[in-house]
């Protein structure tokens, strides 16, 4: 546990002015990148605990000096806050945050105290809730509107773009070079991959010819799988995991949302959008989350049967395009 139970009890009488008794403090499971707990007291108030510790971040392999990636940055308290008073000041839905401290004057790591809203994701809401599908996913649909809509003649994470005077990579740019670098790395772990890296490297080259130039990007929140959406008991959706939002294509969200949301995706699609950079941007993710999982194996990850499984998925999706090579 990286706060103790007492230690919470004296930050919570200073964040709420009332005294509190913590009753039980449980982690919960699932993030590679940051530690989150739930915290429930004696009187039934509950709340989350969100701890960002480098030596529990399974997605960048404990290197806390790395180099951000072009695309940007998903990991940090600090893309957390601001992302959260920017959303919020768009109308869209994230939890509260009650407190946040990224002094570590008092532990090595940073963390915050926000409101717990509940550990229903649209997934399992949908199943006890059938009849209610189209009517929350159409909520869903509109806030993706109100989101997708605001836009930046630059791409990168909101604490960033406003300083970017001139970026020389396109977006299309940035995920050919990153997806190349996946593809290597899976070479080395995935026979498969291997025995068609000329293949699908074709593939990749193809797809990216055949996008038209572009230098308006959407705000977008980068990794928004049914997990990352609660859903509260009047039927409205809530976002988390907030830190990798920025301003990048819009395809890009679509491709994500398409293959993590499968049949349900009918409902939020939006026909308006670029085929092409859709299908390139697929591609990309296929690969990408071949490749990342194995690398959060590598760091360390408990639940390895778990990842392994995505691999699998994404390995076969990404073969699967071989069938439309030409």
């Amino acid at each position: 546990m990286h706060i103790k139970s007492l230690e919470l009890e004296k930050l919570l009488k200073r964040i709420f002015n009332k005294e509190q008794k913590v009753l039980t403090v449980k982690q919960l499971h699932g993030g590679a990148q940051k530690v989150v707990y739930k915290v429930a007291c004696l009187d039934g108030f509950t709340c989350i605990l969100y701890v960002w510790d480098w030596s529990k971040n399974y997605v960048l392999g404990r290197a806390k000096n790395e180099k951000a990636k072009p695309i940007g940055q998903s990991y940090g308290a600090e893309l957390f806050e601001y992302n959260f008073k920017y959303l919020q000041q768009l109308g869209i839905r994230v939890p509260n945050v009650y407190y946040i401290d990224r002094t570590q004057s008092s532990y090595s790591f940073d963390f915050a105290i926000v409101e717990d809203v509940g550990n229903i994701d649209l997934s399992a809401y949908i199943q006890a809730n059938p009849e209610l599908k189209p009517f929350v996913l159409k909520k869903l649909e509109n806030m993706l509107k109100r989101i997708h809509k605001h836009s930046s003649e630059k791409y990168g994470q909101l604490n960033l773009v406003d300083r970017i005077e001139k970026q020389s990579l396109t977006c299309e740019q940035i995920v050919l070079n990153e997806t190349l670098k996946d593809l290597d790395h899976l070479v080395g772990n995935v026979p498969s991959i291997a025995e068609n890296k000329d293949r699908l490297t074709k593939v990749l080259y193809k797809l990216y010819g055949d996008l038209s130039p572009r230098r308006k990007y959407g705000l977008i929140h980068g990794e928004l799988g049914p997990d990352h959406v609660r859903v509260d008991p009047e039927g409205n959706p809530i976002l988390i995991d907030i830190e990798g939002c920025k301003f990048f294509d819009i395809e890009y969200e679509h491709a994500f949302l398409e293959f993590r949301f499968g049949e349900h995706y009918r409902y939020i699609r939006n026909d308006e959008l670029d085929p092409n950079r859709m299908l390139f941007y697929k591609f990309h993710l296929h690969i990408s989350y071949s490749s990342g999982p194995i690398k959060i194996i590598e760091g360390g990850f408990p639940d390895a049967d778990f990842i392994r499984d995505i691999v699998d998925y994404n390995v076969k999706a990404t073969l699967g395009f071989l069938n439309n090579e030409n």
